[in-house]
């Protein structure tokens, strides 16, 4: 623990600039509320995935590679190159898109989090302050990818905990 009695966050991935959870929620809010996005939210959530990758090629030039099985050396998921804006995933991880596969679909928005969230990594040494989670490329694309979830798909996806209490009772 430090100094002002808290514990001290260890980064995930790069240190970029700080977003706090309310704003990724703004931004997330203007490319929907501006059309940015242009989401039917009636489609399935595949055809959403796949809108919205169009959409992300044609007004921003970011690419999102799908790669063979076979050639994914990678122990992650998925990759963002902010330099070039790409996302790299494995075919495994699209099929699971298909699939409506909650983990998969939060992979994909992981990955175009880090390239719509501008992620390039800050400078920082040992007499920097200590880093927060605000600062944590990693916690941010989570984040993104959380918030895009709840407002776009909600309840639809398979593996997406929605529940109902009924509360019954014989008094009349």
């Amino acid at each position: 623990m430090n100094e002002s009695n808290q514990e001290e966050y260890s980064l995930l991935g790069h240190r970029v600039t700080p977003l706090d959870r309310k704003t990724i929620s703004r931004y997330i809010d203007n490319l929907l509320g501006k059309d940015v996005l242009n989401i039917d939210v009636t489609l399935p959530p595949e055809k959403i995935i796949s809108n919205i990758i169009d959409t992300l090629s044609d007004k921003f030039s970011i690419t999102i590679s799908i790669e063979e099985n076979h050639t994914w050396n990678f122990l992650t998921a998925g990759i963002a190159d902010t330099e070039t804006m790409t996302a790299y995933i494995p075919e495994s991880i699209y099929e699971g898109v298909c699939k409506e596969d909650y983990d998969s679909i939060h992979t994909v928005l992981h990955e175009i989090g880090h390239l719509l969230l501008f992620h390039k990594p800050v400078l920082h040494d040992e007499k920097s302050a200590k880093p927060t989670k605000e600062e944590d490329a990693e916690w941010q694309a989570n984040t993104f990818a959380d918030i895009f979830m709840e407002k776009v798909f909600s309840w639809k996806l398979k593996g997406y905990q929605y529940s109902i209490d009924f509360y019954w009772t014989t008094d009349y």
